[in-house]
């Protein structure tokens, strides 16, 4: 099942359904990977505030996306900030603080 807009159910798979899906796992996990980047800088080092090539760095703004990427296709997210795993995991059904391990995990 997926949804356009969480909460609207759209029952009518087809290619553009699974195309909108694939697309929304694959933006999420390369912002899965800036964001575990981050989160390995700020476990060893002090907080910047740009990367090596003048780009701002926005967390919130990151997990944001992520977040509206996700609820386009009908998925929960969970920001894991711990810079030991995954940074993103998703489920279709909303993610518990302290039960995440039983979503899915995207990029590493």
């Amino acid at each position: 099942m997926l949804t356009d807009q969480r909460g609207k159910t759209n029952n009518a798979m087809d290619d553009n359904t699974l195309a909108l899906f694939i697309d929304a796992i694959e933006q999420l996990r390369k912002l899965a990977k800036k964001l575990r980047a981050r989160y390995e800088w700020l476990c060893d080092n002090e907080p910047k505030t740009a990367t090596e090539d003048g780009e701002d760095i926005n967390v919130e703004q990151w997990q944001a996306q992520a977040d509206k990427i996700a609820a386009n296709v009908g998925l929960y997210v969970y920001h894991q900030t711990d810079c030991r795993g995954a940074s993103i995991y998703v489920s279709f059904s909303p993610i518990p603080d302290n039960n995440y391990t039983h979503a899915a995990c995207i990029g590493f």
